[in-house]
């Protein structure tokens, strides 16, 4: 039996940001379908919400994937919104090229984006029957960098993370808003706090106020969509591991690097110069006079 309300589908359940996000979507007055690999956490979860039920699903498994949103349909009616919030796959992602085993990567990848193809194939056509709908994939800052003890997982990520902006150039002029926050940072669960014993409460990211972003995505008016945004704890360093290589040229040969202005900026002025004609002005115009340079938002330096 089909509910009267809009259906979100949070898939990868379990006691951190996954259930605050069933939590977050049920308070705004949506029928939760609640995924995970197992229900034994979720269907706990499931009666003390209005609403909602668990299933058991492999999304790394395309015949699992289909049946299970299939009976989402059928139970609950059309999903209006997908939360895509998977764990790193099965056996241990962590570790150097030479540490892993190739099975974490497959399996890590599996799960991070063949799921997220799969499901998204599953529910877009609902979707574009309702008129519109929202995808938020719950990413990571391991998307933007390969850090050594990241092989297994970083490239699971960054494929996720291209799949989703890929995913939401075709779909936003459809009117399904698919957004990826990037978690940076340490969410707070029972097994990152016992590793961590001696850090804050203000060093963890709390999963309530992860799922409050994810819901306000939902809720953007579609002339000032976001695609991409990133939660993490005030005091975290930003962007950990993505800070730019500093230059230790002499000054001399360091001439022309000034305000970030990155070496591809600085080759495609030549082809600009041609491109832009007698109105541009004359500092970029003229190979003879002051060598400029332009910032990547094509401001003259």
């Amino acid at each position: 039996m089909t509910t009267q309300k809009k259906v979100c589908a949070v898939v990868g359940v379990g006691p951190g940001n996954g259930a605050a996000l069933g939590r977050r979507f049920a308070k705004e007055g949506y029928a939760v379908a609640l995924l995970a690999r197992t229900t034994a956490m979720s269907e706990s979860l499931a009666r003390s919400l209005p609403d909602a039920r668990a299933y058991a699903c492999d999304v790394s498994d395309a015949e699992q994937v289909a049946g299970v949103f299939a009976a989402i349909e059928h139970e609950m009616g059309p999903v209006a919104t997908l939360v895509y919030n998977p764990g790193s796959g099965k056996g241990p992602p962590w570790g150097t090229v030479e540490e892993i085993e190739p099975t974490a990567l497959e399996a890590a990848f599996r799960v991070s984006a063949l799921g997220l193809l799969l499901v998204a194939q599953k529910v877009i056509p609902q979707m574009k029957a309702q008129g519109g709908g929202n995808v938020v994939v719950i990413g990571a800052t391991a998307s933007r960098r390969g850090v050594a003890r990241t092989a297994g997982f970083a490239p699971a990520k960054a494929a996720q993370r291209s799949l989703a902006e890929s995913m939401a150039r075709h779909l936003w002029p459809q009117k399904i808003h698919v957004s990826l926050i990037i978690v940076d940072g340490v969410v707070d669960l029972p097994r990152t706090r016992a590793l961590l014993k001696d850090k804050p409460d203000d060093f963890f990211i709390a999963p309530d106020a992860l799922a409050d972003v994810a819901f306000h995505l939902t809720v953007q008016p579609p002339s000032a969509w976001s695609f991409e945004v990133e939660a993490r704890p005030f005091k975290e360093t930003w962007c950990r591991g993505q800070r730019e290589p500093r230059d230790t040229r002499p000054p001399s040969r360091a001439r022309g690097w000034r305000n970030a202005a990155s070496r591809e900026t600085r080759l495609a002025i030549p082809p600009l110069r041609r491109r832009l004609g007698p109105d541009a002005p004359a500092a970029i115009r003229s190979s003879s006079g002051p060598k400029r340079t332009l910032s990547k938002d094509m401001t003259l330096l």
